[in-house]
């Protein structure tokens, strides 16, 4: 790849680009393992050497992913990012539905003193 010089109000910078092959771990058949603290070894050993990935099926489901990650890998923590967001999305939701029920509920008290000084124009 060729060299680039990217330009700023304030300085000029000059760097290169290099094309960092992909690494498979394997590429045809499947490795077996004898027990799940062998698997976890070899992950976190390519995981912290190679930076590899695990390829998933799109159809798998949270409840099946959590199963993966907490008890196959044994990397409780990778999940924490998706927990907290969790959390705050449940918070708001209920923020937002009390914010709902309050409006609803200024909504009909307008509405009764309404009907109640239609009453006193038309009866009273």
């Amino acid at each position: 790849m060729s060299s680039l010089v990217v330009e700023s109000v304030s300085n000029q910078t000059f760097f290169t680009r290099e094309i960092i092959s992909e690494t498979k771990v394997a590429e045809f058949g499947t490795i077996s393992f004898k027990s799940t603290s062998e698997f976890r070894k070899y992950f976190r050993n390519k995981l912290e050497t190679q930076k590899c990935a695990l390829i998933l099926d799109t159809n798998l489901t949270m409840p099946n992913i959590e199963a993966i990650v907490k008890d196959g890998l044994d990397l409780k923590e990778i999940l924490q990012p998706y927990y907290n967001a969790l959390t705050i999305l449940e918070q708001e939701k209920a923020r937002s539905e009390e914010q709902h029920k309050e409006i609803a509920k200024k909504d009909c008290l307008l509405i009764e003193k309404l009907a109640w000084h239609f009453l006193k124009l038309n009866y009273g």
